[in-house]
């Protein structure tokens, strides 16, 4: 049974033996994208947002209410770091799904759009990769510890995007119908134009996640470091 202060891993791994922390990542994953009050990291699965907004030339959509799921189920495909170099790569793939009120108005591919009521979307296969650009420091005790300093990221929804609204076009059944074979036919159209109003808001929350859980402690206490390595 993990404790819920070692959150990343079962057991100590080496910090460059990728194999060993995929191993003991993927492991912990359930516990940890449930959240750790006691180091102030948030439930991860399901994600609460209070309001995502859309709002540019020709569309305007707000999700409000919303719960992000999916991450309890991710597959670790790597977990590599650097350390002359200072990079850490994370790679995984899951379906995200969301549930939400919404509300949008505008137009899409020349043809008005309207509706309010509740949203659901999933991103299937999604597949997301980080780099992680981290440094290490000493701690007020003299202790070695990370220091995430700044991260990218990329991510692609490799078996699509499925969205259902409910109610759009005050409930007009062909016109909704319509709206809904358009998107979900040309999806990645619409994860490249409006994800990025949304993928970076979830990546943005694991990235904080992992910093604190990794950031909190000292690395000879997280991993095999210095003298736990002989």
């Amino acid at each position: 049974m993990m404790a819920v202060s070692d959150p990343l891993t079962y057991e100590k791994c080496a910090l460059e033996d990728s194999e060993c922390i995929i191993k003991q990542a993927q492991a912990a994953l359930p516990s940890f994208v449930q959240g750790i009050p006691e180091l102030g990291i948030k439930k991860l699965d399901k994600l609460h947002m209070d309001k995502i907004t859309i709002d540019i030339p020709g569309i305007f959509s707000e999700l409000t209410n919303v719960e992000i799921g999916g991450l309890s189920n991710a597959i670790i495909d790597d977990i590599s770091i650097n350390v002359p170099y200072k990079i850490m790569r994370i790679s995984f793939n899951t379906d995200l799904n969301t549930e939400c009120d919404y509300k949008l108005n505008g137009t899409l591919f020349g043809f008005p759009i309207f509706g309010n009521g509740k949203g659901h979307f999933s991103l299937k296969n999604l597949q997301i990769e980080m780099i992680i650009i981290f440094d290490i420091i000493k701690s007020d005790q003299g202790k070695d510890i990370l220091d995430f300093k700044s991260y990218m990221y990329g991510a692609d929804a490799i078996d699509g995007l499925h969205s259902h609204f409910e109610n759009m076009y005050n409930g007009d059944k062909e016109k909704s119908d319509m709206y809904h074979e358009l998107v979900n036919k040309n999806w990645r159209l619409i994860v490249t134009n409006y994800g990025r109003y949304f993928t970076p808001l979830v990546v943005k929350e694991m990235y904080e996640g992992v910093k604190t859980a990794m950031c909190s402690r000292n690395l000879e206490d997280l991993a095999l470091y210095g003298k736990s390595e002989k």
